[in-house]
């Protein structure tokens, strides 16, 4: 039984002649417009992807699929017919069978539907002319299929398709179902009548409503604002899914508005009633919209009452219309002035929406690059030397205040875990607390500057002999022949230029040789070396401070020589620069492509105890920092670096040379220093000869705390389970091998402890679990002596309120980072954290959603004030009178 009420499909079961309406509004081709209102009807659906694959061929099952979707049948009940090609878990079943049910289909000869056949343009022009009401016209025409396609030709159906191809494809389909849209329909002259007349109802109409049932309505109108920008009228309450046209603000649906900004649209929405709410189903700007972009390159700026712009070899004037408005970095302008019109870099979009030939809407974006240091799972970290608007941090999905879009070149939407450090972000803001992020390539270049061009030598620059153009603006202090590392952003540009790190390495050469045809030689890696003060007394007034100085080797590698090796500048076989290494030791390398030696330097020893007096003051310029070692005191920096060389009877292995040294102020140890650059006359390598500590190296040390990561477990030599323990101490991440009677079956990863090696193995003998940091609560606990000697000090978590940097604490006239902790959910309770500038704790941020743990500082901070809703927390461990560890923990 068929649904009452509907007239659209009574005709066809008429014989009528002589009747006919042509469709004034049929397309040539299948334009954006169509398209959109295709698929705001539900007419037309794209595959998985979205993709409306215009070029494939249409089968008679999707043909049969649209006619539904286009007649508004979904709903209606059908009469089962057989075909031997159709069943009823067939995806088109229900579609086939309603349209057979009102004889829109009737099937072949033989009984079957072939719903896998391509529909042709007869099959097609049948279909639609019979659902229009006109198949008796077409019947007195010839029949099938000449009469039908002759009567679809005469409708206006067919025009802009190409019905010369046996297979229909997409597009022809979709223009011929929208050429159908418009046509009136035969209906009865009055109930129960014989006669039908052409009425002026439509296809359209059926899709086109207002009643109790809700409202789908076809509407034109001008774009207002979306939550991103606005023209004219400010929407800060705007949601991110919403956009406003003509003043009236609805959900957005998922469709992309922004670049409608300004523009007269025809839009299609959906509501309740005619008052809304409305839901947008389809946009797309009108014929009366022009838009031209430029770039810094091309525009020129405002001039009186035109923008001026360079193209085609010669300048352009566009004018603006009387009420032009200029957005500039996402926000309109009141009374703009010329400088507002300017662009250094970025680009221009200037819309005119009314057909006039004048400028209705001025859209600047002006970009600024900066570097990317690193990204987590909702936080971006930009790079400290390339500030934006004081920002540190972009905190991505908490910060309630502050809008982010984030795209690609492309303007597609990226996610934070899309990003990578180094990459160049474009950022764009309205210089309050929206702010649009643009992603470069995602691509560094490191090599050698071989040319600098243009004005200055600032316009282009060549990396190994490629050509990459300078971001307008920009001003690099660069020179032909030194290494860099450039970040491109979006648009392909050199953003940022740094000297390329890490292009030397420095070591010493414990034995060198040879292997088939080529050399090798067997390297010991520096360590990291860092000043320290040790607190040697727990009175608090009487506090004794001792230096310190703490470092360790990193590594034992084997390289191969080049072929040829420039040693000290000269070019040399591979054998005579193997025979150099190991007379020298200390020396100054580089890898080629192939990850061999190709380049050799011996430094020069500064600093001894027999060196000249001139020289060891040369030496000693930073004695301030840490100094007093007699006559070899020398200098630690940031970039410092240590290498113990151990007595070689205690060496037995590759891990017997991962020695560490502690040097206290006033030591006697042999203390050498490397001239590795002599520009600066300080050392970066420093070299100390001393024993071993003990006969093999254990990466833990005892009496600092550490962050675990992992717990994994392994099989040893003997295919026996041993257990290791994944975690970060002095600002490295490490492995230790846990002993057989040590149980960790409590451990978790966020878990801060301390642990003893064995006395003769390096492997973890005794651990105590200091604290947990999954599901860390606010609060104080002193952990007093505890039942083991590794136990000890104070456990602060909170809230970071506040941090103050670089302050002079009064106690101790010592700089200091004060960070202030709310020790309570309200935060009434507060305690401030002193942290020694100078000889900075460990600082790690731990993410709490991955279990994954890295290295930070006290900048990373990221303050809450007193609203600690989805607030990170921070953990500080005290022992000793002093700050023994940090832990950021990411919520």
């Amino acid at each position: 039984m068929l649904k009452k009420g509907i007239h659209l499909l009574l005709a066809f079961l008429l014989c009528i002649t002589g009747l006919s309406s042509v469709n004034v509004f049929a397309a040539e081709e299948v334009s954006e417009s169509i398209i959109v209102e295709m698929q705001a009807f539900d007419i037309v659906r794209g595959d998985e992807e979205g993709n409306l694959n215009l070029d494939d061929a249409v089968s008679r099952a999707e043909f049969s699929a649209m006619m539904v979707r286009m007649l508004k049948m979904e709903e209606w009940y059908y009469t089962d017919y057989a075909f031997t090609d159709v069943s009823t878990a067939d995806w088109f079943y229900e579609d086939v069978m309603r349209l057979t049910t009102v004889g829109i289909i009737a099937g072949f000869e033989d009984g079957t539907f072939r719903p896998n056949h391509s529909i042709t343009t007869a099959e097609a022009a049948k279909m639609i002319v019979v659902a229009l009401g006109y198949g008796g016209e077409a019947e007195a025409s010839g029949g099938y299929p000449s009469g039908y396609v002759a009567m679809a030709s005469k409708l206006g159906v067919l025009y802009g398709a190409d019905i010369a191809s046996e297979a229909l494809t997409r597009a022809d389909v979709i223009i011929m179902l929208y050429n159908s849209m418009d046509i009136s329909l035969l209906e009865p002259e009055f109930i129960g009548s014989d006669n039908l007349m052409v009425s002026g109802t439509t296809i359209r109409d059926l899709h086109l409503y207002q009643g109790s049932n809700g409202i789908f309505a076809k509407k034109k109108g001008y774009v207002t604002a979306t939550p991103e920008i606005w023209l004219i009228t400010p929407y800060p309450d705007l949601q991110p899914n919403e956009v406003v046209i003509d003043g009236v603000v609805m959900d957005a649906n998922g469709y992309d508005v922004t670049s409608y900004l300004g523009m007269e649209v025809t839009y299609y929405v959906s509501g309740d009633n005619e008052l809304g709410p409305y839901t947008l189903q389809g946009i797309s700007p009108t014929d009366k919209n022009t838009v031209y972009e430029f770039d810094e390159e091309t525009y020129v700026g405002r001039s009186g009452n035109n923008l001026t712009v360079y193209e085609e070899n010669r300048t352009r004037n566009y004018r603006m219309d009387d009420f032009c408005i200029l957005v500039r970095n996402l926000r309109p302008i009141m009374a703009p002035t010329d400088k507002d019109f300017t662009l250094s870099r970025g680009n221009v979009r200037m819309i005119d929406n009314n057909g006039d030939h004048a400028i209705d809407y001025v859209f600047i974006e002006e970009f600024e690059s900066v570097l990317i240091e690193r990204v987590s799972e909702d936080e971006i970290w930009l790079d400290a030397t390339t500030p934006y608007h004081d920002l540190v941090y972009f905190d991505v999905l908490k910060n309630s205040d502050i809008t982010y879009f984030i795209e690609d070149a492309e303007g597609n939407a990226l996610n934070p875990e899309e990003l990578t450090a180094g990459s160049v972000l474009s950022i764009i803001s309205d210089g309050s607390n929206v702010y649009k992020m643009i992603l470069g390539q995602e691509e560094t270049i490191t090599g050698m500057i071989t040319s600098l061009n243009g004005e200055d030598g600032k316009e282009f620059i060549a990396i190994d002999g490629t050509e990459y153009d300078l971001e307008p603006g920009s001003d690099f202090d660069i020179t032909v022949g030194i290494e860099v590392t450039c970040a491109l952003n979006f648009r392909g540009e050199v953003a940022s230029i740094k000297q390329a790190e890490n292009t030397y390495s420095y070591g010493y050469a414990l034995a060198t040789a040879q292997d088939g045809f080529s050399y090798k030689v067997k390297m010991l890696c520096p360590g990291p070396f860092k000043a320290e003060v040790k607190i040697e007394d727990e009175d608090e007034d009487d506090a004794v401070e001792t230096q310190i100085l703490k470092g360790s080797n990193s590594d034992v590698v084997t390289l191969f020589l080049a072929e040829k090796v420039r040693v000290n500048g000269e070019k040399i076989e591979d054998s005579e620069a193997a025979n150099i290494m190991s007379q020298n030791g200390i020396v100054k390398y580089r890898l080629n492509s192939d990850n061999q030696i190709s380049v050799v330097d011996t430094p020069e020893l500064v600093g001894t105890d027999i060196m000249g007096s001139a020289q060891k003051r040369k030496y000693n310029g930073y004695e301030q920092i840490f100094g007093g070692i007699g006559a070899g005191a020398f200098a630690v920096t940031e970039e410092t670096s240590v290498l113990c060389i151990p007595d070689y009877e205690g060496v037995t292995s590759d891990k017997d040379y991962l020695a560490t040294v502690e040097i206290l102020d006033g030591s006697t140890y042999v203390v050498n220093g490397y001239d590795m650059d002599a520009e600066d006359e300080v050392a970066k390598l420093i070299v100390i000869e001393v024993p071993l500590r003990y006969s093999t190296a254990g990466d833990l040390e005892e009496d600092a705390p550490a962050v675990l990561e992992n717990v994994i477990t392994q099989l040893d030599e003997e295919g026996n389970e041993i257990k290791v323990l994944v975690y970060w101490q002095d600002g490295e991440q490490k492995t230790t091998e846990v002993d057989s009677d040590c149980d960790v079956s409590d451990l978790q990863a966020g878990d801060v402890f301390l642990a003893a090696l064995g006395a003769t193995s390096e492997n973890i003998l005794q651990i105590q679990k200091i604290v947990s940091l999954v599901g860390i609560e606010p609060g104080s606990v002193s952990l007093g002596s505890g039942s083991s000697s590794l136990l000890g000090g104070t456990i602060n978590t909170g809230y970071p309120m506040k941090i103050a940097y670089n302050k002079i604490d009064d106690a101790n006239n010592r700089r200091v980072d004060v960070v202030t902790l709310g020790l309570d959910n309200n935060c009434l309770q507060q305690r401030n954290i002193n942290i020694n500038v100078r000889n900075a704790p460990d600082v790690y941020i731990y993410d709490a959603k991955r279990n994954v743990v890295s290295v930070g500082d006290t900048s990373m901070i990221p303050p809450c004030g007193t609203n600690t809703a989805d607030a990170d927390m921070v953990m500080v461990y005290e022992k000793d009178l002093k700050v023994q560890l940090v832990v950021i923990v990411t919520q």
